[in-house]
């Protein structure tokens, strides 16, 4: 990620910073772009990130389950094929 350049001078002329952080922002690719989102917003992600684990219950599929839904997806995908 680029850091804001800094600028000389204060004066009227100068672009405000807010203006500058825009532009490096602007010339980010986009998975730079999410990337800092992720960084700035990283509290609240962590939040919902734990918020979601405490809310969905643990489950564990036995090996036969497992085999169970592999031959039903695959029956659905040669139908549908």
């Amino acid at each position: 990620m680029g850091v804001i350049k800094s600028h000389g001078g204060s004066g009227k002329n100068s672009p405000s910073v807010f203006a500058l952080l825009v532009d490096d922002i602007r010339g980010m690719t986009e998975s730079e772009q999410k990337l800092l989102w992720m960084q700035i917003n990283k509290e609240k992600l962590s939040g919902l990130a734990k918020e979601i684990d405490s809310a969905v219950s643990g489950y564990n599929f036995s090996s036969d389950e497992i085999d169970a839904m592999i031959k039903e997806a695959r029956k659905n995908g040669n139908e549908k094929g």
